[in-house]
């Protein structure tokens, strides 16, 4: 059977962590898939030759029951080493008995053992995807036998095999876009109007009368009824995704709140529990189990937002400059006015469904550049959707080190994040200041990929920094006392160069078709997710919370960076021409006056 993984999670049921998929199959029925085999799992990395006895002493503890140990082999900082493989029972153990082994260290009179621990804060679902190199958004081939259970779905399956397969396609997806109006009363944020917008589908929902209201709005009695609703259509419709606008912030809060209050379980989930906040760095995230919630305003903001021209992130601007359309034009003055004196209702309700549609057809705009990240990043399109650049990066390397046998770093505590960002910075890219005036017959020289192209020709990766092995032949890097390695490739130099050579691919083959096309829009999406993820690569070796943090590294190719466009700056000059500006990756010229 083929699947699209929408979703995952996981549960523990009888001493056992259970991973859930959530999916459509290839006839677009929601499918919920179970795998009861996949195994939580850490490593400890030994001190040179107390591999088995670390392996022993693991086995005997006693206070959480492991349920194996094995010694095998990884590669870390570019050298391969023997490692404790230990699985349990329950994800929530893997946090346990890494401190447990932890504590070892300071028992009195015991030598130590270990030298680290690796991978025991990732989460289980994450895991899993990483482990089985599946994708968000990614086709499956499952080998399952039908069980029951209760979902909100089609088939319940138990996996008895898994592989990810390759397909382009993307199934039908049923989206909704919902959005609430508010007014303060009593200290409080009351929901006033709710409206939820799909293909097929438009609705507002309101508790006050207007003669005037068009066919799509419906009276209600009151507050709790209207959330009620809104929970009754959302099973009904059954959307995949839900799509909303600042909906983590604002609207999913603001409803949570009132749910709480006037005690109605906001159950949308697809296994029928109720709305969750999942923590994401500085905000909670809305979460409903197997029903997609994307919050646009997060990715415009993190992602997209450096390629627009607003400044502003309002539902306003983004739509007009993205879609060629604006929101009705009305005040929160006007909105508490209307509803208070109950005039005008009819335009509020207009003005509420309007954000919705917006909202929807942003959606459908950005949706496959969401889904292409889920792709190649390997991360469901709920977490890819709030994610920045620097996340992208990290969780596509990690996809890539297990795939190549080596460890993923661990997460820097909050004091080496600390000590990073008090390092004086560096000097960045070389920037010359441009010579005022009006400029004809201007030519313009620009490196393509400058920084990721870079990386990739003088190996620019963490563990091949100042190597043993290349003491008279080796990458040297200029204004500094560094080198890498020329005998061995790095590990993430060969993953970007491995992007570069993919956007290449992809671009010859969007030469094939007619642009704009379907497969072409497709193709294009894919070329720019490699380009973002290869081009922010080099800003993640500096930033501060990053896994493979390496200041010498950005130093490096900042080094580089400025040594070849100054090259170019000097030929040009040699060759005649006036340089007009320069900026990092780029140089404007034009020949002298004869």
């Amino acid at each position: 059977m083929k699947l699209c993984l929408l979703d995952a999670d996981y549960i523990d049921e009888n001493n056992k962590s259970i991973i859930r998929l959530f999916c459509k199959d290839t006839n677009g029925k929601p499918v919920v898939a179970l795998d009861y085999n996949f195994e939580p799992y850490f490593y400890i990395l030994p001190k040179q030759g107390k591999e088995n006895e670390v392996k022993k002493r693991v086995e005997k503890i006693k206070e959480i029951k492991i349920k194996k140990a094995e010694i095998i082999e990884r590669i870390i900082g570019g050298e391969k080493r023997k490692f404790v493989k230990v699985f349990c029972f329950l994800s929530t153990d893997v946090p346990k008995i890494r401190d447990i082994v932890k504590e070892w260290e300071k028992e009195r009179g015991v030598p130590g053992i270990v030298e680290e621990e690796y991978e025991y804060s990732i989460s289980y679902y994450k895991r899993y995807l990483i482990d089985k190199q599946i994708d968000g958004m990614g086709w499956i081939e499952v080998e399952v036998e039908e069980i029951k259970g209760n979902y909100q779905a089609d088939k319940i399956l138990k996996i008895k095999k898994i592989k990810p397969i390759e397909s382009d396609e993307i199934p039908e997806l049923k989206l909704m876009a919902f959005d609430i109006e508010c007014v303060k009363e009593d200290g409080k944020q009351k929901i006033v109007m709710l409206s939820m917008k799909s293909k097929n589908f438009e609705k507002v929902l309101t508790y006050r009368k207007d003669k005037h209201y068009g066919k799509f709005v419906e009276v209600i009695n009151d507050e709790k009824e209207l959330i009620e609703k809104f929970v009754e259509i959302i099973n009904k419709e059954n959307p995949d995704i839900l799509l909303g606008y600042n909906s983590d912030l604002f609207d999913m809060q603001v409803i949570q709140q009132r749910a709480d209050e006037l005690k109605v379980d906001l159950t949308l989930s697809r296994d029928f529990s109720k709305l969750k906040f999942a923590r994401r760095a500085r905000i909670s995230a809305a979460r409903f189990k197997g029903r997609i919630h994307i919050d646009l305003f997060e990715f415009i903001n993190n992602i997209l937002s450096p390629q627009l021209q607003t400044e502003v992130l309002t539902l306003d601007d983004v739509s007009a400059e993205l879609l060629g359309d604006k929101k009705i034009e009305i005040e929160y003055e006007e909105i508490l006015e209307s509803w208070r004196k109950g005039k005008d209702l009819a335009k509020l309700a207009e003005y509420c469904l309007k954000d919705s549609e917006l909202t929807l057809r942003l959606g459908e705009f950005i949706l496959p550049q969401i889904f292409q990240l889920s792709r190649l990043s390997g991360q469901l399109p709920f977490d890819v959707s709030r994610m920045t650049y620097s996340q992208l990066v990290e969780w596509y390397l990690s996809k890539r080190a297990f795939a190549m046998n080596y460890i993923i770093p661990n997460q820097p505590k909050w004091e080496e994040i600390q000590t990073r960002r008090e390092v004086s910075p560096y000097v960045g890219g070389y920037v010359k200041e441009p010579i005022a005036g009006l400029h004809e017959d201007i030519a313009v020289m620009d490196f393509r990929s400058l920084y990721p192209s870079l990386m990739v020709t003088y190996n620019v990766s963490p563990e091949m920094l100042n190597c043993s092995c290349c003491r008279k032949d080796r990458y040297e890097i200029p204004e500094t006392n560094y080198w890498f390695c020329k005998k061995r490739k790095g590990f993430i130099s060969s993953v970007v160069e491995d992007l570069i050579k993919r956007r290449n691919e992809i671009k010859n083959k969007m030469k094939e078709l007619k642009k704009g096309s379907e497969g072409w829009k497709r193709l294009d999406n894919e070329q720019w997710v490699c380009k973002i993820l290869a081009n922010s690569s080099y800003g993640y070796y500096a930033f501060a919370g990053s896994k493979w943090y390496c200041r010498e590294c950005a130093l490096s190719l900042a080094a580089l960076g400025r040594f070849f466009i100054n090259k170019i700056i000097n030929a040009a000059k040699e060759n005649g021409f006036i340089v007009l500006y320069a900026d990092t990756d780029s140089c404007f010229v034009k020949l002298k006056a004869s």
